[in-house]
Formats: structure tokens, C-alpha cells, sequence
């Protein structure tokens, strides 16, 4: 019986180390457009106003940035692959997918188009 056990925990990690080795899905890149990651959680304000301030630039710039959202809550590997410790956490990915700007804490508006238009991303 203890060979059994023995043989199921070797199974175990044997699992493991393969869904650890599996690389995590890459978030979909808008076309010619940055792509503007924020990480969040359901009861943190900031999250919600960094949301807000999002949405806006979604609508004022489209076409030319792309807004993703991940929550601790159900997204807890992307938070990993990205080494997200704090939220709003904003991570700002190039057309080609390289991370080009990040920041811990809420973004104000106006300096994070000021960054966007500094990297050439938003154009008015």
C-alpha cells in the first residue's frame, strides 16, 4: 500500500511540474495599438477610479490603445507571469508584446496620456 501512495505523490509532482512548465497564454495584442494591462481586485477604490480613467481614454483614443483587466480574484496566474504584487498595478505592452512602462498605484489621467503620447502610443 505504501508503494501506492508512494507512486501517487510521484504522479503529483510529476503534474505539478508540468503545469508550472506551461507557459501561461499571452494577452491578445490590439493591431498597431498599445495595449494598457491593469490589475485589480474587486474591493480596492483605486482599482475602480484606475478603471474609470481607463474606460475614458478607451473612448477618447480607439483604435489606438487596447484595455485589458485582471482580477486577483480570477486571474491569480496572470498576476504571476507579471510578478504583481500591489493593485491597480498598470503595465503598458508595445504592438509587439514587450512591456514598455509600469506602475503600482493609481495612474492619474492626465500623466498617464502624457506617457502614452510620449511613447508614441496615443496621438491626438
Amino acid at each position: 500500500m505504501s508503494s501506492m501512495r508512494l507512486a501517487a505523490s510521484f504522479l503529483a509532482l510529476a503534474v505539478t511540474a508540468v503545469l508550472l512548465a506551461a507557459p501561461l497564454a499571452s494577452p491578445p495584442l490590439a493591431a498597431g495599438a498599445a495595449t494598457i494591462i491593469e490589475f485589480r481586485s474587486k474591493i480596492c477604490p483605486y482599482c475602480y477610479q484606475q478603471t474609470e480613467i481607463l474606460s475614458e481614454l478607451e473612448k477618447k483614443y480607439p483604435g489606438q490603445i487596447m484595455v485589458q483587466y485582471y482580477s486577483i480574484d480570477t486571474d491569480e496566474p496572470m498576476f504571476r507571469r507579471y510578478r504583481v504584487s500591489l493593485v491597480p498595478t498598470l503595465i503598458i505592452l508595445s504592438p509587439s508584446g514587450s512591456q514598455v512602462f509600469r506602475r503600482e498605484g493609481l495612474v492619474p489621467q492626465d500623466e498617464l496620456v502624457s506617457t502614452l503620447k510620449s511613447l508614441n502610443f496615443i496621438r491626438d
